[in-house]
This record gives structure tokens, C-alpha cells and sequence, in this order.
């Protein structure tokens, strides 16, 4: 896996050597798509910079947590938190994000903060269902700490919303944990997810493709680092 990923990432590297593109115009359509959770928290703000420097380029944000079809245009840029990117298109690794355990101020007031993992079977828990239940970290809760288990569902974001409001610990990665959220437990034994910036080979020298990449390349790193 990590020599397919330093392939995708060595060819990201022809977009920021090469000057000059079959299409040198700085103005007109990006189709960029991106999860919900990058969507609504992190590139409202970064693309209004982006706009500010490149006033003729106009981005168009398609949210989707599925893989779209970038050969046959459906975006020119993907944002997208996999360990595995796809082979047919190139790109550059910006991120590692961890996964936690997370809590509302008003969930930890009312029932304390956990220290160790041990702890976690004195609070209640906010379990997952469907696909989302066999990844380890909620493998691990469903063997050891079920019967804390206080409601499931099968989509993260709407993990971080039940945790919001109070009702439980939810086990989260960084980039869907909301703002009001507190981190209490960083879960190490869960790999980080990958966040990657890709976009089709045949668009590397499209002047407008390459100057969102090498706009949001540190913005996101940026980002990530500052949370």
C-alpha cells in the first residue's frame, strides 16, 4: 500500500514542476468534490481565499462521501479521507486524522471525564450499526463495553450530533467531530484516516486545476494542524 501511495503522490509532483498546461487560463469552471464533513467545516472558509486570489475561477462544491467518476469529468478535484487511493488518478497525501472518543461540555459536567479506556464502562456510549460497525474502534466497543451502548446509528456526522446533545461518548474522527465537541480519549489502536487531494492525470497541466491544488494543499494542512 505505501508504494502505490508514494506512485500517486510522485506523479502529484509534475503538477507543481510543470509551468505551463494545455490549458493556461486562469478563469472558469472547478468542479471539486469533498465529504459532508470537509464541506461544511473547513472549505467554506479556504475557498472564499481562494476566490479572493483567483477571481475569474469559479468552484463548483459537490458533497458526496462516494467516489465520483473523474474519468469521465464528473469533478476535476477530489478531496477525499481514504488509505487507498484510487490508481487511475494522481495526487498528494495532506493529513492524518485521528480518531477519539468525544463529548459534549454538558455530557462531561453531568458524568465526568474518562481518563483511560478502562473508563469507558462507566458512560454511556454511542454505537454504531450497518458497515460502520465492523471497523475496529466500534468492534471494540460492541466486545467490551456493549451494555453502555445507549443508541446507534450508521453515519458519523450524525454520531457527532447525537453526542452534541448530550447523549453519550462517540468515537469520531477529528475532521466530523464538531467545534462543540470535547476530545477525551484519543483512540491510537484505530489507524488515522488519510486525507488526499486528487485529481485525473489528463488535467495536471490545466492551469485552473493545478492552482486550487497548490491552494489547498497547505490550507488544509493548515488546517489540520491548528484544530
Amino acid at each position: 500500500m505505501l508504494g502505490h501511495a508514494q506512485t500517486v503522490a510522485a506523479a502529484f509532483e509534475d503538477i507543481e514542476r510543470s509551468g505551463s498546461g494545455v490549458d493556461s487560463q486562469l478563469k472558469g469552471r472547478i468542479r471539486l468534490t469533498a465529504p459532508a464533513s470537509f464541506s461544511c467545516r473547513y472549505l467554506p472558509g479556504l475557498l472564499e481565499g481562494f476566490r479572493k486570489d483567483y477571481p475569474d475561477i469559479s468552484v463548483e462544491l459537490l458533497t458526496s462521501n462516494e467516489e465520483l467518476n473523474m474519468s469521465q469529468r464528473a469533478a476535476e478535484i477530489a478531496l477525499r479521507v481514504t488509505n487507498s487511493p484510487p490508481d487511475h488518478l494522481i495526487g498528494r497525501k495532506l493529513a492524518d486524522i485521528p480518531w477519539g472518543f468525544y463529548a459534549s461540555a454538558d455530557y462531561l459536567e453531568r458524568n465526568g471525564r474518562p481518563l483511560h479506556l478502562a473508563d469507558l464502562g462507566q458512560h454511556d456510549l454511542i454505537g454504531a450499526t450497518g458497515s460502520l460497525a465492523r471497523r475496529d474502534g466500534f468492534a471494540m466497543i460492541d466486545r467490551e463495553y456493549r451494555t453502555g451502548v445507549v443508541c446507534r446509528c450508521d453515519d458519523l456526522m450524525t454520531m457527532a450530533a447525537f453526542a452534541s446533545q448530550g447523549l453519550g461518548l462517540a468515537l469520531l474522527p477529528a475532521d466530523v467531530a464538531s467545534q462543540s465537541l470535547q476530545r477525551v480519549l484519543v483512540l491510537g489502536d484505530v489507524p488515522a484516516n488519510q486525507v488526499w487531494l486528487l485529481t485525473h492525470p489528463d488535467l495536471r497541466k490545466v492551469e485552473r486545476v493545478r492552482a486550487l491544488m497548490q491552494f489547498l494543499t497547505p490550507a488544509i494542512r493548515d488546517a489540520f494542524e491548528l484544530d
